[in-house]
């Protein structure tokens, strides 16, 4: 049987959230055993508490399955329960809001182009398919101009640091040569 409707079941401890669910089976199994569609982990719970199935009229019934704490629905105990929206049923410490919706996830598929597509996997027209290349190709061109601007800055940073080491051992080289220069006069002179 293929339920169109979803059950969204919000799990709470002590009003913290610590799960959420969202679920179309027959049989939605709860309770402390980690097979457990949601798990309960918690010494106050039963290894099989509860279950939630869907009902002949093809509602959703909180059945409780003999545990030892029981079962409450609306602060209610109860054995089996026609569930409601907004119900919330109380298991120990927890607390578990329920919620109804369409399950549109058939709609989703129809539209899909396969049957066997893959729910991580887009499909893309052709023309959104240029688009997607024509941007990265844009982004790649962007990218490598600014890396070229930013090894231009350093290049000429590097320049500039040689000009100057260059411009510096010119004066020392035109100084040592003016002093030579210098001495060599002074010496001519004396030697006259």
């Amino acid at each position: 049987m293929v339920n169109e409707q979803l059950i969204r079941i919000r799990v709470t401890l002590k009003g913290r959230p610590v799960g959420a669910y969202a679920l179309s089976k027959e049989i939605i199994t709860i309770g402390r055993n980690p097979e457990s569609d949601i798990c309960l982990e918690n010494p106050g719970i039963s290894r099989d508490h509860l279950r939630i199935m869907i009902s002949r009229n093809g509602k959703y019934v909180v059945e409780d399955l003999g545990s030892a704490n029981g079962t409450m629905v609306n602060d209610a105990p109860v054995k089996r329960h026609e569930l409601r929206e907004n119900d919330v049923i109380q298991v120990g410490k927890f607390s578990l809001w329920v919620t109804f919706e369409v399950d549109r996830r058939s709609e989703l598929e129809s539209r899909r182009p396969s049957a066997l597509a893959n729910e991580g996997t887009t499909v893309l027209s052709a023309t959104e398919l240029e688009a997607m290349i024509e941007s990265a190709r844009a982004a790649e061109i962007k990218q490598r101009k600014v890396g070229l601007v930013a090894g231009l800055k350093l290049g000429v940073q590097a320049l500039t640091g040689t000009a100057r080491t260059l411009a510096i051992m010119l004066a020392l080289v035109a100084f040592i040569a003016g002093l030579a220069a210098g001495a060599s006069a002074a010496l001519l002179y004396l030697a006259r």
